[in-house]
């Protein structure tokens, strides 16, 4: 049967398929009713004629069995519709595409009711002024072919246009074998072919049971940085998406099965299906229970990984009163090898959601162990780091909470200036933390400069503003409250240092997109002539390579 959408076909394809065929079909017979013998088109040999309001041109179009006739009628200055009339002379399709006096009118018909079909060609109604057009074949393929074009534009994969091919002769056999070649080696890592950059392409694939309505990929490689779903490969038990990614992608993954995601939901119904997520059970590779990609083009995180023989800092926790917060504070305390008070004054960072300082896995937390290989590599001067722990009230404290931010700069820093002879200097003392972290770190940094001159912002979630997450309607929110007072601002003396993964767009929330908002920001801070140093990593919102790019950011942070 004929389609109401074809596309014309490219000039690579229509001359393969003519070649196929070229020995077995040399031309189709076109009969206009206008003349009594009618007009033969030969494959590939156009007609032009000039039509006006009131005529109806038919042509008649024999198809053989089992092929497909694609063609076309060029508008040249006429909007013309398109009638196909099967051989038993019943209407199968009215073709108009929305491109007006000029431009192609294509057509396809399938061979599966073969015979001599019709053409009728008529201006659309209202059109008054006579216009040309021109009638055309453009190939005659096999449905074969048909449905390995339809195959190559679904799965842009090599591997999964070849599973598609086994499919159809060996049948589950194929996705069977597919399966265990996958198994332990998941997932799926192909190069682009003639790309400049050296994208690749990555196929994330499992297999689900017949009732299975929804598979989504949690911390997939897209731009929107929502959850992508997987589709269902040719009515198999096997489910895969395939996505573009740049060559020196990092990143964690997970898969959900169930209902399909709410994208105007409130966060917490995204953080419930995150929840809901598992690892690829075909992926080994693991960071923090995830599943974890690594390409060969991933900048390294050498300074992330603990060196033998290395010195290593004190640790030690500390409990602060804090009479702003009407509550104690616990905080750890990372004092550089050979620390002594009386050579101080010493540089500091305060880094957020310092919980994992004691309690997360060595690989989730390494900023401890940043510290020490660059001490021992004598890149930072002796440094002391300190980690203050958030517990439940993260939510209350990080997104822009005056409270909190005079807490770090009216009582935590002057007890780590009396206890630990940390400096009085602005521009060495570092804020640092990511999401609400990185937003915190600039929002304290601004509004407290005599204190604290540096701020480390990893993927900083500047689309908040107050009221942003109890917002019963989503489109009552208006984001980016820290970009508007650092406008309405004077210039601060602080410097920024920022990044953000490119893997983490969209968000429940109307302009909760991370890559832009952190676009957004580095402009605002750039035309206000702040010192800022920007960056992107192919990622998401992510510890995977949050672990490492801390170290960046601490050394250009650390230079005069």
């Amino acid at each position: 049967m004929p389609t109401q959408s074809p596309r014309p076909w490219s000039a690579t394809a229509r001359v393969a398929g003519i070649a196929l065929i070229a020995g077995a079909i040399t031309q189709l017979i076109v009969v206009s009713s206008a003349r009594a013998k009618g007009d033969a088109l030969e494959l590939g040999k156009p007609i032009q004629r000039a039509i006006g309001q009131g005529e109806t041109h038919v042509y008649e179009v024999f198809v053989p069995p089992d092929r497909l006739v694609n063609g076309v009628v060029d508008q040249r200055g006429i909007d013309v519709m398109v009638r196909l009339v099967d051989p038993s002379g019943a209407l199968v399709a009215t073709l108009d595409s929305p491109n007006g006096k000029v431009g192609p009118e294509p057509w396809t018909i399938d061979g599966k009711t073969p015979g001599a079909w019709r053409i009728e060609i008529a201006p659309f109604p209202g059109e008054k002024i006579a216009g040309r057009y021109e009638a055309r074949i453009d190939e005659i393929i096999t449905t074969d072919e048909r449905d390995e074009r339809l195959a190559k534009q679904r799965y842009a994969s090599p591997r999964i246009q070849r599973l598609w091919r086994e499919q159809r002769t060996q049948g589950a056999a194929a996705i069977d074998r597919f399966a265990k070649e996958l198994d332990g080696h998941a997932p799926l890592v192909e190069p682009v072919e003639g790309d400049a950059r050296g994208d690749v392409l990555i196929t994330f694939a499992r297999r689900i049971k017949p009732e299975t309505r929804y598979v989504g990929l949690f911390g997939a490689p897209s731009p929107t940085g929502f959850e992508v779903e997987l589709t269902r490969f040719e009515g198999s038990d096997l489910a895969l998406v395939t996505l573009r990614t740049p060559k020196d992608a990092r990143f964690t993954y997970r898969f959900r099965a169930g209902d399909p995601p709410n994208p105007t939901a409130k966060p917490e119904y995204a953080e419930a299906l995150d929840r809901a997520a598992e690892p690829d059970a075909w992926n080994p590779q693991r960071f923090a229970d995830l599943s974890f990609v690594e390409l060969p083009g991933a900048p390294p995180q050498t300074l992330a990984q603990p060196v033998p023989d290395v010195p290593a800092g004190t640790r030690v926790e500390r409990t602060i009163h804090s009479a702003i917060l009407g509550e104690d504070r616990q905080v750890g305390v990372y004092l550089p090898p050979g620390f002594d008070a009386a050579r101080g004054p010493y540089p500091y960072v305060i880094v957020f959601d310092g919980d994992g300082f004691v309690r997360a896995p060595q690989e989730h937390f390494t900023t401890p162990t940043i510290l020490d290989n660059l001490l021992a590599q004598k890149k930072l001067p002796p440094t002391i780091g300190v980690f203050v722990y958030q517990g439940t009230t993260r939510s209350r404290d990080l997104p822009m909470s005056a409270p909190f931010s005079d807490f770090l700069a009216t009582e935590l820093a002057p007890f780590l200036r009396r206890e630990y002879r940390a400096s009085t200097d602005p521009h060495a003392a570092t804020l640092a933390g990511f999401s609400f972290g990185g937003l915190c770190a600039a929002y304290t940094a601004f509004h407290h400069p005599d204190v604290f001159g540096n701020a480390l912002s990893q993927s900083g979630s500047f689309w908040f503003s107050p009221g942003a997450l109890e917002a019963k309607s989503p489109f009552a929110v208006d984001t980016g409250a820290l970009m508007k007072e650092i406008i309405a601002a004077k210039t601060a003396p602080v410097r920024v240092w920022m990044e953000v993964g490119l893997f983490e767009g969209g968000g429940a929330i109307p302009g909760m997109n991370q890559v832009a908002q952190n676009r957004h920001l580095r402009d605002v801070l750039l035309a206000k002539g702040y010192r800022v140093s920007y960056h992107e990593y192919a990622g998401g919102h992510d510890y995977a390579s949050w672990r490492g790019s801390v170290a960046d950011g601490l050394l250009e942070l650390a230079q005069p």
